[in-house]
């Protein structure tokens, strides 16, 4: 008999597949199956990279690898707006705007 979980990995790994050529259509095409993790819902805002580790069962510095992605991608994790052009991993935010929550936090400090 096999067990449940072994059972519902199959649709889930159908769903993130499904989630991810969804983003790519729509412009994301720089974002990994890794980035999914962090694009959850509740967002990550206003917790810290060591409770966003626990939460997401990632070491921290796997999880700051990828919010560093995120951030050269000028992508926030809680954010909702489609890109106007295909991100790239040259892409960089407009200057005088920060790339996301985390970088403002870091630079006023």
């Amino acid at each position: 008999m096999k067990l449940i979980g072994s059972l519902l990995r199959i649709p889930y790994e159908a769903v993130r597949a499904r989630m991810l050529s969804g983003l790519h259509e729509r412009g994301y095409t720089d974002l990994v199956a890794a980035h999914l993790n962090l694009l959850l819902w509740p967002g990550p805002e206003n917790q810290r990279p060591s409770e966003l580790a626990t939460q997401t069962r990632m070491s921290k510095q796997a999880l700051n690898y990828l919010l560093g992605q995120l951030e050269q991608l000028a992508i926030s994790p809680g954010e909702t707006t489609q890109p106007t052009s295909a991100p790239s991993a040259s892409t960089s935010p407009p200057e005088g705007k920060p790339r996301s929550k985390r970088s403002a936090k870091s630079s006023t400090r």
